[in-house]
């Protein structure tokens, strides 16, 4: 959107959003508008260029990240320059981080479609070796994937980069491709929570393999085994029994192993002022069980993960915790097309 002035001022107006930056356009090139809703939004500019806006933001208190908007130049030389840039600050970047925008390039060459000059493989391979150097992902999105259109040429150029620590803060989150409108790209929404909230009283019953580690586990099923029911009828009755076990009894993996960390602080903290056999052994103890709730969380990672190998005695848990999340919304469905071409969002009719 090439516009400036009063007629600039006039949309932003009507948009009814507060203007946090503007960066203005130049001729046919640039421009970038960050807008925002102030009760949810806490947004303070850190850096700008003619091409890109670096942001601190903070959704609705959910805790600070960092935001790049981008509105990349059509020209390699140009785009190699803001390569740099964000290579450069990511080299202090230790939280949550996004880049979002029209980046003027693919990843992929199956990301473009039609028109008659083949893409640059100079473009693709700076762009991919931009996003590994930053340690960046390519978020999942859901509709239509080529987001830009002339002619005959259709391409995904907007998109949404970001990083591991983003996805596990915002494990619900998903990018949208919407109708091009009357514009040549696709706008991008990015819905940081689920829709629906994920209904966990829908959601099937799964065996978590780390309950066999628990003392009491065996002697439970034993006692809740009832043989004189049909087979279907005691796995039924089993499952529910499981499931007020594991919430009543084995717990959250994660709460139980924070726990134990406060615990081992506390301990630590108290064998720092007084010496004592006493707190020795409340330690040695609390490593026990800090060893065991370890292994119940590589375990369940593991499971949920569905990775080929583990070798038992690393730590790989972080590993399998961010290919579950990943995997995850990679197999969620939030919209459909029909026959029709219409797209279907709505839960109850996908």
């Amino acid at each position: 959107m090439h516009v400036s002035g009063a007629k600039e001022e006039a949309i932003i107006k009507r948009i009814g959003l507060d203007g946090v930056f503007i960066e203005k356009v130049r001729g046919h090139v640039g421009g970038i508008w960050c807008l925002r809703n102030p009760s949810l939004w806490k947004v303070q500019v850190l850096d700008n260029s003619h091409y890109h806006v670096h942001m601190r933001v903070n959704w609705q208190n959910t805790g600070e990240w960092l935001l790049i908007v981008v509105y990349y130049s059509p020209h390699y030389q140009h785009r190699q320059e803001l390569w740099d840039v964000l290579r450069e600050l990511s080299l202090d970047i230790d939280c949550a981080w996004a880049i979002l925008g029209d980046f003027n390039s693919i990843i992929h060459p199956h990301e473009r479609k039609g028109g008659s000059a083949n893409p640059s493989n100079r473009g693709i391979l700076g762009f991919s070796n931009m996003i590994n150097n930053c340690d960046l992902i390519d978020a999942i999105f859901q509709g239509y994937p080529l987001t830009w259109k002339r002619g005959s040429l259709e391409q995904r150029l907007d998109m949404l980069l970001i990083n591991i620590q983003w996805r596990m803060k915002f494990t619900e989150a998903t990018v949208f491709h919407l109708p091009p409108f009357k514009s040549d790209h696709r706008p991008l929404l990015v819905r940081l929570d689920s829709k629906e909230s994920s209904d966990k009283h829908n959601r099937p019953f799964k065996f978590l393999a780390s309950w066999i580690t628990h003392e009491d586990f065996h002697r439970f099923v034993r006692h809740h085994w009832n043989p004189m029911l049909n087979w279907n009828s005691q796995i039924l009755s089993l499952q529910k029994e499981l499931q007020r076990w594991n919430k009543e009894v084995f717990g959250n993996i994660f709460y139980k192993k924070r726990r134990v960390l406060r615990k081992m602080e506390k301990i630590n903290l108290n064998l720092s002022l007084v010496e004592g056999r006493l707190y020795e052994e409340q330690l040695l103890k609390t490593w026990k069980q800090y060893e065991l709730v370890i292994y119940q969380e590589e375990i369940m990672m593991f499971q949920k993960a569905r990775s080929k190998w583990l070798s038992l005695g690393d730590r790989n848990s972080r590993f399998f915790h961010d290919t579950t999340i990943i995997k995850r919304r990679r197999s969620k469905v939030e919209m459909i097309q029909t026959k029709e071409g219409d797209w279907v969002t709505d839960p109850g009719n996908l």
